[in-house]
This record gives C-alpha cells, sequence and structure tokens, in this order.
C-alpha cells in the first residue's frame, strides 16, 4: 500500500497497459470494413517495440490538432502541478513536485515534435499493391514542420514504405515533378468557410473567399478546384493505405489509377 501511494500514476498506468493487452486494437482499420486489411501490415521496428509505450505516447500526440495539443498541455500541467501541490512533505518538496509535473509534460510535447524516433512501415502482402499516403504538408504550411522540404517529405515516406504521397499543403498547390526516391503526387488543402478541403490530382487555383459565405458554397470549390479530376480519394474502391489488387497505378494527369 505504501508503494501505491507514493507511485499512484505510474501504477495506475500500469494497471491500463495490463488491461489493454487482453483486448488489443488492431494497428491498421479498413475504413470501409472497419475491420483489419488482409493486403497490408504495420511492421514494427525493434527499437519501436523497445521504447514502447513512449513511442506510442508520442505517436499519439502527433495525431492532435493545434487546438487539442494545446488543451492537452494545458489540463495536464495544471493537474500534476495540482497533484504535487498537495503532497506531504516541506513547502520546498511541494514547490518541487508541482513544478516537476508540467515541466515532464512540456519535455514529452517537445520530444512529440523535435526528436527523431523509430516509426512503424507499412509493407504491402502483394507486389501488385501500391501504399500512397493520401495527405501530407511541407513547410509549405503553416503547421508544417521548418525544415521540412519536399525532398525529406518522399525520403522519410520511403523509409515507411509508401511508394508515392499526395502533397496537400494549406492554400499551397503542389505541381513540381518530383519522382526520387517516390512520386509526389498534386494536390492541395483548401481553407474555406471554416473547413479544410483536400483536393487531389490536378487543381486549379480559387478565389478562396468566394466560397466561404455557405456550406453549398463551400462544397462548390471542389468543382472549380478541378482541373480534369474529380476528388482523387473517389478514384479507389479501396479507402485504406493501399489500393486494391485488382487496380495498378498511372500517373497521366487528372488521373490516380486504372483498371488492369
Amino acid at each position: 500500500m505504501n508503494l501505491l501511494r507514493r507511485h499512484p500514476i505510474a501504477i495506475g498506468l500500469l494497471a491500463l497497459l495490463l488491461v489493454t493487452a487482453f483486448h488489443p486494437l488492431p494497428p491498421l482499420v479498413d475504413a470501409v470494413t472497419d475491420s483489419p486489411p488482409g493486403d497490408v501490415e504495420l511492421v514494427l521496428p525493434t527499437s519501436y517495440v523497445v521504447l514502447a509505450p513512449l513511442s506510442d505516447t508520442l505517436d499519439a500526440l502527433t495525431f492532435l490538432s493545434m487546438g487539442r495539443a494545446y488543451w492537452v498541455l494545458v489540463v495536464w500541467a495544471v493537474a500534476l502541478a495540482a497533484w504535487g501541490a498537495t503532497r506531504s512533505g516541506s513547502v520546498l518538496r511541494r514547490i518541487s513536485l508541482a513544478l516537476a509535473g508540467p515541466t515532464v509534460i512540456v519535455l514529452l510535447c517537445g520530444a512529440a515534435v523535435l526528436l527523431p524516433r523509430p516509426v512503424p512501415r507499412l509493407v504491402a502482402a502483394d507486389s501488385v499493391g501500391t501504399v500512397i499516403d493520401y495527405h501530407a504538408h511541407s513547410e509549405a504550411s503553416h503547421d508544417g514542420r521548418r525544415g521540412w522540404t519536399f525532398a525529406r517529405l518522399a525520403a522519410w515516406h520511403a523509409r515507411q514504405g509508401f511508394q508515392a504521397s499526395y502533397v496537400t499543403d494549406h492554400n499551397v498547390i503542389f505541381n513540381l515533378s518530383i519522382t526520387d526516391p517516390i512520386r509526389l503526387l498534386p494536390g492541395v488543402e483548401w481553407s474555406v468557410y471554416r473547413q479544410h478541403v483536400v483536393a487531389l490530382g490536378p487543381v486549379q487555383p480559387i478565389v478562396r473567399d468566394s466560397f466561404g459565405s455557405t456550406t453549398p458554397r463551400c462544397c462548390g470549390c471542389s468543382a472549380s478546384s478541378s482541373a480534369r479530376a474529380p476528388w482523387g480519394s473517389r478514384r479507389f474502391r479501396s479507402t485504406g493505405a493501399i489500393t486494391p489488387t485488382t487496380w495498378t497505378p498511372s500517373w497521366r494527369p487528372g488521373l490516380t489509377g486504372s483498371r488492369s
């Protein structure tokens, strides 16, 4: 009992980890069937497994929006500060504990953004399949990583098992020809009517203010933006990271896939 009183958070996290081990979630889920896909798997490097659950925690933080990340930072910092301030002991000890918790949270968030770390790799079970990332940002986006050039973006995706990636920066159309080490595909993420609309494939510039008054007008930006193709995500019957084996990649303008 003395150990539980001294380390309640650590023991609580350990208990949660043991409980989740009995009902683990699949690492990959098909967006249509809501079941694990049979044509692709997520391979975890040994270093990733060794560093778990820290690896999982840092990965989870990177999926938060900026607003949610701020709230996670504030809520956990305040909660840990309050917990430390109410511990028994001298005033100096309580102040130290109150400062230690928020400091750890800040360092953890900083590590999620700045520190390089091992990441899982997508591996297709069939060599005909093409693993594609439909949404990726470079340094051209306001929330992109500084120094994250198109070359570094392509190299990172190649290491993670992707054969191609759409570049969908905020309000900046990507139309460069980059094929090494993987092909980067054109796209953009429009900010219209307080929404983020991702357009895939060759697109045309739009006047974003003209689509910001109503939801129907916001949806109309797709027709104005697309050059010769509708949203690229509709070109595939599968909405996962891998295209069906009945399709082969085609890089003709306006198309993201063609029948084999």
